[in-house]
C-alpha cells in the first residue's frame, strides 16, 4: 500500500537506475498512475486534477494567503509551513 507521494518516489527512483517500463498493479487509483507520470515530467491531461498545494492553509507558499488562515494554522496545529508569509 503507497500513498501517491511515494509511488512518483518509486518512479523517480527506477528511472534513475536505468528503469524505462514503468506501471503498478492492482489496487492502484488514478491519482498513483499520475503522480508517477508527473514525477517524471510528463503532463498527462488528468494533471488537471492534481492539487495545488500553494493554495494549502497551512503548506502554502501562495502569497494570497491571508493572515487569518496563517493565525488558524498556529491556534489549531502550532505552527505553519516555514516558507509561508
Amino acid at each position: 500500500m503507497c500513498n501517491r507521494y511515494e509511488i512518483a518516489e518509486f518512479g523517480k527512483e527506477a528511472f534513475a537506475l536505468g528503469v524505462r517500463y514503468l506501471g503498478v498493479c492492482c489496487g492502484a487509483g488514478p491519482h498513483h498512475i499520475r503522480s508517477l507520470a508527473e514525477a517524471l515530467g510528463r503532463r498527462p491531461p488528468a494533471s488537471r486534477y492534481t492539487a495545488d498545494m500553494s493554495k494549502h492553509i497551512l503548506f502554502g507558499t501562495d502569497k494570497r494567503l491571508n493572515q487569518q488562515n496563517l493565525e488558524f494554522g498556529r491556534k489549531i496545529y502550532g505552527r505553519v509551513h516555514p516558507t509561508a508569509p
